[in-house]
């Protein structure tokens, strides 16, 4: 037995192997690749799934759907607003550290509600939006000063 099969080996369900598929799968869902197979089908990809690919992706994933975001099998699967977001959330880090505090402070908690059912938008430009607002908060408002 070599050593991935060991590794997968209690997540395996008996013979039928939908255990490993499963393992697979979730592997996949936490590099930050959880939409591949779903764009490379040609269909678009469910915000929980994109929420999934920001929250666990490295930055160099973000970096490429921010630049080919224009690009049609990006453009189809993700929509062209996601896709900068994900451009946009990349500059704004600039290296994985930055990216893994944002991912942990405001990403997966958001994935996670979405995921639950504790959070929903009825459209996607919404979630968009919600996260622009995270991400890029408003400069605090300038104090007034006040003569007394």
């Amino acid at each position: 037995m070599n050593a991935r099969s060991q590794r997968l080996a209690p997540l395996q369900a008996g013979q039928d192997g939908h255990g490993v598929l499963l393992a697979e799968e979730v592997a996949a869902w936490l590099r930050g690749e959880g939409d591949m197979v779903i764009a490379a089908m040609g269909r678009s990809v469910p915000l929980v799934v994109q929420l999934g690919v920001l929250a666990h992706a490295r930055l160099a994933r973000l970096q490429d759907l921010g630049r080919y975001g224009r690009r049609g099998s990006v453009r189809r699967a993700w929509g062209t607003e996601m896709a900068q977001l994900a451009g946009d959330i990349a500059r704004l880090c600039r290296s994985q550290e930055e990216l893994n505090r944002l991912q942990a402070d405001v990403l997966v908690p958001l994935e996670l509600d979405v995921a639950a059912g504790r959070r929903d938008f009825a459209r996607r430009e919404d979630a968009i939006a919600y996260l622009r607002g995270r991400i890029h908060p408003r400069p605090p408002q300038a104090r007034s000063s006040s003569t007394t």
